[in-house]
């Protein structure tokens, strides 16, 4: 009779340990990394994460199941969206790293990195993953990608991932840009003291410097090809407070400074190839919007 207790003991804990717990999926999405093509339009990624939940007498909680990185395009006004293809998937969170995603196009190429980085054609095919790496950035004519190492410093590799290279080796050395007229590399010195010493420099290809300015700032990009400029995340205002995330204009040849008030939030700022619009980041995610200030739109899932 003791036996026959014990089994129906046991299935009633079994009845009601699943009666009282319960798992279900959902899905999160973000968009990451935008970045214009050379025809003024955007690409960037579409990040899906699957997460498993469960709630039950012994407590709740979640967990990734599945990670999906995609690649997307949209017009410069918002239209015309399309997912052009998967660049990355695993199963549960291994691999899941979706913060800092950096995408640059040229012509037909896409390369995307976040840690690893791939390149791909903007009709989603030939996606080959070329290398270690982050803040990838093509060269003007895409035969080449200048990108950032980890405590390595600054490095250049062909576009299929070989004649890998490094050309700046201070580890303290971040976001690599390429100029729009292939002879130079803007990116930012980090200083080991404060983010007060950071300097936005330029070298040429060979990591030669040329000048240097020390200017508070972050997110370094070139302007139009007829423009010499670079924008960035600026630490200053006009006034001469501090406060991060405005974005400025450094003009190379005199190193007069433009601060756009009208951008008084905005991380990571992208410049349109045509000069008419920034992509930039705020409290409320990525957004387009014209360099006078107007036709502000979000880039939302």
């Amino acid at each position: 009779m003791s036996k026959i207790w014990i089994v129906i003991s046991v299935i009633f804990i079994l009845f009601l340990f699943q009666g009282c717990s319960s798992g279900w999926d959902t899905e999160t999405i973000a968009y990451r990394g935008p970045n214009w093509t050379s025809d003024n339009k955007i690409v960037f990624v579409r990040e899906k994460i699957i997460w498993h939940n469960w709630q039950g007498w012994a407590g709740e909680g979640s967990e990734v199941k599945r990670t999906e990185i995609s690649l997307c395009e949209i017009d410069n006004d918002g239209n015309n969206y399309e997912q052009i293809g998967i660049i990355y998937e695993t199963e549960g969170g291994e691999g899941y790293s979706p913060f800092n995603v950096s995408t640059s196009s040229v012509g037909d190429w896409v390369v995307v990195g976040w840690g690893r980085i791939f390149v791909i054609r903007r009709n989603g095919t030939g996606l080959v993953e070329i290398g270690d790496g982050s803040y990838p950035d093509f060269s003007p004519d895409a035969a080449q990608i200048v990108y950032e190492k980890p405590d390595e410093g600054i490095w250049i590799m062909d576009r299929d991932g070989g004649n890998d290279h490094q050309i700046i080796s201070d580890a303290d050395t971040r976001y690599p840009a390429w100029s729009p007229d292939r002879g130079r590399i803007a990116y930012i010195l980090a200083s080991n003291v404060s983010s007060i010493n950071d300097s936005l420099c330029i070298s040429d290809i060979n990591g030669v410097m040329i000048e240097a300015f020390w200017l508070r700032v972050d997110d370094p990009d070139w302007g139009p090809s007829d423009s010499n400029a670079v924008s960035f995340k600026n630490g200053y205002f006009n006034d001469g407070s501090e406060g991060w995330h405005h974005i400025g204009i450094i003009h190379l040849l005199g190193g007069e400074i433009d601060t756009l008030n009208q951008f008084r939030i905005g991380d990571n700022p992208k410049w349109a190839p045509n000069g008419s619009k920034f992509i930039a980041y705020d409290a409320n995610g990525y957004f387009v919007i014209n360099i006078d200030g107007t036709n502000k739109w979000y880039l939302e899932p």
